[in-house]
């Protein structure tokens, strides 16, 4: 049986208080920090059409899902001082992506990329590589994909091996998704993090993912996000 997810907003007033407190102290660059960001869209018009209103010149970063977005939304974004939009990737293979049931399409993707892109926009994506049942070709097709459509390879958008921390599904029983942890002493508090190979996927095959995409990277991958 499902569960019910509740969710608690601020209010549109405190946000906006707290971004002219900000904006007063001088600082104009915001991050909201909400994976979600445009879940519910009346809200954020709200949000955004008080940012305009009060004549908040702030420069925002934020994140979202790709099928939480329109034109008019983008729009709206652009104009209230929105600069870059980061969408979740994780893998450019359908098959991959059922796997760990990322409920999203690359085509729903790539339309919001471009019209993300249309409006002046930057996009950034997140991206893994060494997931659960990924081979080497299906790694190599992210890459590709990033690439395809004119992202910079920089910053949150480097790509990085998936990590198995204390707690994940996959870390709870990585012998189910094929992980294989490489034979080495480490202390019970210690996750495996990035010390596995996969039942698809060799430990050199992965290093060889790793360094092309920092070979691509224009930051060297010096900043990837955790």
């Amino acid at each position: 049986m499902l569960q019910s997810i509740k969710i608690r907003f601020h209010s549109i007033e405190r946000v906006l208080e707290e971004v002219k407190w900000v904006v007063k102290k001088g600082k104009n660059r915001i991050w909201f920090a909400d994976p979600n960001f445009s879940y519910k869209k009346e809200r954020v018009y709200q949000l955004l059409e008080g940012i305009l209103k009060k004549r908040l010149k702030v420069k925002i970063w934020l994140e979202t899902r790709a099928d939480l977005i329109d034109e008019d939304l983008l729009k709206l974004m652009k104009r209230a001082g929105v600069h870059t939009i980061a969408y979740g990737l994780e893998s450019a293979s359908e098959r991959v992506l059922k796997i760990i049931r990322k409920r999203l399409s690359l085509e729903q993707l790539r339309k919001a990329i471009t019209l993300t892109q249309k409006y002046g926009i930057e996009v950034e994506v997140f991206s893994q590589y060494a997931l659960p049942g990924e081979t080497f070709k299906e790694a190599l097709k992210t890459l590709e994909f990033v690439k395809d459509q004119g992202i910079k390879i920089q910053g949150n958008s480097n790509a990085q091996q998936m990590q198995l921390y204390f707690g994940a599904q996959v870390t709870k029983d990585y012998k189910k998704f094929g992980i294989k942890p490489f034979p080495e002493k480490r202390p019970l508090y210690i996750s495996i993090g990035d010390r596995y190979e996969t039942e698809t996927m060799t430990q050199e095959e992965i290093a060889i993912i790793k360094k092309l995409w920092r070979e691509s990277s224009l930051d060297k991958g010096r900043r990837i996000v955790s």
